[in-house]
């Protein structure tokens, strides 16, 4: 599974930071939670522990991880609900304000990508696919580029 390294910082940073004198310093969960797109982020780890990985490791040794990712999910979520912030939910929606796309932060976000549903600016989407035709978000092939027109 090529999300596994990923994992696998995120679970260590999770580790180094449970101590009391380390979490004021690295509060991993903190980071997640405050950033400005929470369903993103979201999502990004339900993906990691939705996925299929029966088949991509060997021993029992991941089962433990998924664990630890589980439970830093609950974590995350709780936290996020915590600070007031909206509910998640997953399915391509962005975070806070809509009308920004959350990759550059700068443009309007006016362009939905197919299947997947995730949005951002048109020009970010653009630039992306010169090199990959994946989504930025999910790695779905991206079938089409749908320009947004007044929010729909």
């Amino acid at each position: 599974m090529i999300l596994a390294p990923l994992v696998g910082i995120v679970l260590n940073l999770l580790d180094a930071s449970s101590g009391a004198e380390c979490i004021e310093h690295n509060d991993v969960v903190g980071v997640f939670a405050s950033m400005d797109c929470p369903k993103t982020v979201h999502c990004g780890f339900q993906y990691l522990l939705d996925y299929n990985s029966a088949g991509s490791f060997r021993g029992d040794a991941y089962v433990g991880k998924l664990r630890q990712l589980e439970k830093f999910a609950s974590i995350l979520s709780s936290q996020t609900d915590s600070q007031g912030l909206d509910k998640m939910g997953c399915g391509g929606e962005t975070d806070g304000d809509d009308s920004k796309c959350c990759i550059c932060y700068t443009g309007e976000a006016d362009a939905r990508f197919e299947p997947c549903s995730y949005i951002s600016c048109y020009g970010c989407i653009t630039w992306h696919l010169l090199n990959c035709r994946r989504c930025f978000f999910c790695n779905t092939a991206v079938t089409e580029v749908v320009r947004i027109i007044n929010g729909q």
